[in-house]
């Protein structure tokens, strides 16, 4: 099996080093961004061709179809047009003046005129940084459920490179608080050192680094990876699971033919017994060394569009682990 994977990943190294170079750069959006229902409902309309049946989606596609819907509005209603001037405050890409070394912006404005808790953009590389902080509660009779989170996210590119960060401290109370995860599409979380029930504290992490070619991209990062379609879990593949590490190659040799492919290192949470072993620590608590036995996803799709609003996926996955 090791064999076979190395076989695998070095083979979709090797298709991307020989596909064609040209300047990209490839930042993955947050899946959860209210862009996403905004681009789908337009795509319903028939506005756009917006290809997103597996999450996340680069910001420059995301861009695109902005740009192209922008010369629609005369079929967009009011509420439709302000939503999409923010969004394309958002995504229209940055660039600094050829003569300018640096446009440095703290709290300010940048020149689409977003708000920025930090900038940094030139010729060839730009920096976005901003807080996270939410507040937030349900009460459903005798059940409360209240979540308080705070944190960091930011992104940039790098000439080919692209790379982002996105980290919330997340602190939640009450007595609905197991309800609201395992009876709801919130992503679940492992509970680590805790035993109060009616408390917890997690932590959700997002990063990525990609290197883009004309026709091909290359991450690595933690992420969720969704496949399909669905309102309160996709088809194949959710973001009801925490995010995994994962290996991830994007190639598109034809404007209606689009490859995907990426394996992903899971935590299988089941001990390996025969691998644990003591410490010899007898002064520590538990001092047992627990190994966790090894699990892995990996999936490849092909995406065909033979006509305008028809898209044809085929694929496979699987999980598996290592002997």
């Amino acid at each position: 099996m090791k064999k076979i994977l190395s076989y695998l990943l070095l083979s979709a190294v090797a298709a991307i080093v020989f596909s064609s170079i040209a300047n990209a750069q490839v930042v993955w959006e947050n899946h959860r961004s209210e862009v996403y229902p905004y681009l789908y409902r337009m795509a319903q309309k028939g506005l756009v061709e917006f290809n997103d049946i597996i999450r996340p989606v680069s910001r420059q596609h995301i861009f695109e179809q902005l740009e192209s819907l922008a010369e629609k509005t005369d079929q967009l209603s009011e509420r439709e047009k302000l939503e999409l001037n923010f969004y394309l405050q958002e995504y229209r890409p940055l660039t600094a003046n050829d003569t300018i070394t640096a446009v440095t912006r703290l709290l300010r404005k940048d020149a689409n005129q977003r708000w920025r808790a930090f900038s940094v953009t030139t010729k060839d590389f730009q920096l976005h940084a901003d807080p996270i902080v939410s507040i937030g509660g349900v009460a459903i009779g005798d059940n409360s459920f209240r979540q308080v989170s705070n944190g960091l996210q930011f992104w940039g590119t790098a000439k080919r490179w692209g790379f982002q960060f996105y980290y919330r401290d997340i602190t939640e109370s009450g007595t609905g608080m197991r309800n609201f995860r395992e009876e709801s599409p919130e992503t679940g979380i492992i509970r680590v050192g805790t035993f109060n029930q009616e408390q917890q504290n997690h932590s959700e992490i997002r990063a990525n680094i990609s290197y883009a070619w004309k026709k091909s991209s290359l991450s690595l990062g933690k992420d969720q990876y969704l496949w399909g379609y669905g309102e309160n879990g996709r088809i194949v593949n959710s973001d009801k699971s925490p995010s995994f590490t994962y290996l991830r190659w994007d190639y598109q040799p034809l404007p209606w033919m689009r490859f995907q492919y990426i394996h992903g290192w899971l935590n299988s949470n089941l001990i390996d017994s025969n691998r644990t072993y003591s410490t010899g620590n007898t002064g520590v608590f538990d001092d047992i060394r627990l190994v966790y036995r090894s699990k892995y996803i990996a999936s490849h799709t092909l995406q065909i569009t033979p006509i305008r609003g028809l898209n044809l996926s085929f694929g496979e996955s699987i999980v598996y682990r290592a002997l």
